[in-house]
């Protein structure tokens, strides 16, 4: 079965190429001007809204766990050349990833060498099984570390 998974209220969004480039362009509040643009600093977090549905006519898919994908792992579900979502390395190393959904939560902590690893203490998010013709919306909270620099690779 197909499952669905884009923007809030728009999980059968699609980017320029299809259904796996779609995405919502944001950035944490830089530091005050005249910061030197080499130093580092610790980003406030930035929160996206999403939402995931099952396009089918009828059935479920069962026991659905919402987690973070390194670039590489995200590639290689979607058939696409590893690469096409960055680098593993583009992520900074310590960034956490908090997933929301029906009052759970999970955090993640991402290491270019191990990807994504759940926090201690924490349980993945499942929603359970999703109905046909249903939506699911949750949240994915990037909190990246101190130490951050303010200029980063540019990805086209």
């Amino acid at each position: 079965m197909t499952i669905l998974n884009g923007t809030q209220d728009t999980p059968s969004a699609t980017g320029p190429t299809g259904d796996n480039d779609d995405f919502t362009n944001k950035s944490t509040p830089t530091p005050p001007a005249g910061t030197n643009p080499t130093a580092v600093f610790d980003p406030a977090s930035v929160i996206f809204n999403n939402s995931l549905s099952n396009p089918a006519g009828a059935g479920f898919i069962a026991s659905t766990t919402i987690e973070p994908l390194a670039p590489s792992v995200a590639a290689q579900a979607a058939g696409v050349p590893v690469g096409t979502y960055g680098a593993d390395t583009d992520i900074p190393d310590g960034t956490e990833v908090t997933i929301r959904a029906g009052g759970n939560s999970a955090t993640y902590t991402y290491t270019s060498t191990g990807g994504f690893v759940l926090n201690p203490g924490n349980t993945p998010v499942n929603v359970g099984d999703v109905t046909a013709g249903s939506e699911v919306d949750y949240t994915v909270e990037v909190n990246l570390p101190a130490n951050t620099a303010q200029l980063g690779r540019v990805i086209n």
